[in-house]
């Protein structure tokens, strides 16, 4: 009798029990870029809603080779509906290893529901100036960059803007393009340049013809006596794939252009092999008489 009861109270508790399994969520955040000094830190806020009509566990991580985020609340259960607020806190001061040094650092957020069947990822740029900046540096890139093809161009304006007012100091920049992992995708381009007051000039980058389709960060430092400062610009890869388009999106472009000038270059062909014949019989006949 009392192992009757004790199957039945464990039936009814595992009727009770709602299952949680993975949802349908949202984000209010597409990319979190924040700038710091070296020893400073900041609080930046996710929202992660549960717009699914089911309760479930999400769990977010940062992923990066450098450990400047803390996630106090990584694990948690959403009810539908629901939202909740998690602080991300960038830090540039590590415990282990002191102060962060001046550069961009890459990294990305995942939001997960039950393992990896739901996930999100949100790209993280965190740009550590030295305290004292002396040159501000800007960058202007057209909106056309934002989503390019494997092996396409990458162009920008460089704006380096001088803070301290003297005059012939000369600047090291640096031009680094990497991955959500730190990753750099190809060597980075370091150049001395000599300025007054500022200049503002134009740069050009070749991406390789391999890049995978994915997301990416331009990144630029300028550093004068040891003091950093930082600009970045985030965009897409489409890849291989984004090759075919973009030769499909030319053809489609100039499409009346290629036709006229397939069928010039057709109506020369015949042409020339028309008169090829009859310039042969002709000297053909002349020998024949000659004779």
């Amino acid at each position: 009798m009392a192992i009757n009861r004790v199957l039945l109270a464990v039936l009814i508790s595992s009727l009770l029990i709602v299952p949680v399994s993975a949802i349908n969520f949202s984000t209010d955040q597409v990319l979190l870029k924040t700038l710091m000094k070296t020893g400073e830190s900041t609080v930046r806020e996710i929202k992660v809603t549960n717009t699914d009509s089911q309760n479930g566990d999400v769990s977010v991580t940062f992923v990066s080779p450098q450990n400047i985020i803390d996630i106090t609340e990584s694990e948690f259960t959403l009810t539908s509906g629901q939202t909740k607020s998690i602080p991300v806190r960038f830090s540039t001061y590590n415990i282990d290893n002191g102060n962060l040094m001046p550069g961009v650092y890459i990294g990305k957020i995942n939001v997960v529901s039950n393992g990896d069947n739901k996930i999100q990822r949100i790209p993280v740029i965190t740009e550590v100036e030295s305290q004292d900046v002396t040159y501000d540096t800007t960058l202007s890139v057209a909106p056309k960059y934002s989503s390019i093809p494997a092996g396409s161009d990458l162009s920008f304006d460089v704006n380096v803007i001088n803070l301290r007012g003297k005059a012939g100091d000369s600047v090291i920049m640096t031009y680094s393009v990497l991955d959500l992992n730190s990753n750099s995708i190809l060597p980075a381009q370091t150049e001395t340049i000599s300025l007054d007051s500022g200049t503002k000039f134009s740069k050009t980058i070749k991406l390789p013809s391999n890049l995978q389709k994915g997301t990416y960060v331009l990144a630029v430092t300028s550093e004068v006596d040891g003091i950093t400062g930082t600009s970045t610009y985030i965009f897409e890869s489409t890849g291989l794939i984004g090759q075919i388009g973009a030769l499909e999106d030319f053809v489609n472009k100039h499409f009346f252009v290629l036709i006229i000038a397939i069928a010039i270059f057709s109506l020369i062909i015949t042409i020339v092999a028309t008169r090829r014949p009859a310039n042969h019989v002709d000297n053909k006949y002349k020998k024949s008489k000659r004779k």
